[in-house]
């Protein structure tokens, strides 16, 4: 997952500017990024580095992880402060989307 991590923040840098690419996507702001399913967990620092990527970049990086991937994921924002990526039990017990 690493390899496509760094394959979607090629393409974010030209997407957004450089002084704000800086400062969301340097290499403190996300400390692990996993694949567990349709579910790409983004783990970062804390809940304001949380709210930027969901409410700023959140479609940006759903939409170019996806186009990476080649499949549809839903991006899921970890703040490691206090939480943490579900485990596979925890994963099986989360409600699912209906499908259309």
């Amino acid at each position: 997952m690493n390899e496509t991590w760094q394959q979607a923040l090629t393409i974010i840098r030209r997407e957004i500017q450089p002084v704000s690419f800086d400062k969301w996507f340097g290499p403190d702001c996300v400390s692990q990024v996993e694949k567990r399913g349709e579910f790409v967990y983004v783990c970062v620092p804390d809940r304001f580095v949380k709210h930027s990527y969901t409410a700023i970049y959140g479609e940006l990086i759903q939409s170019t992880l996806s186009a990476i991937l080649q499949q549809e994921v839903q991006l899921m924002v970890v703040d490691t402060s206090s939480e943490k990526i579900p485990d596979d039990e925890q994963l099986r017990a989360m409600p699912q989307p209906l499908s259309q």
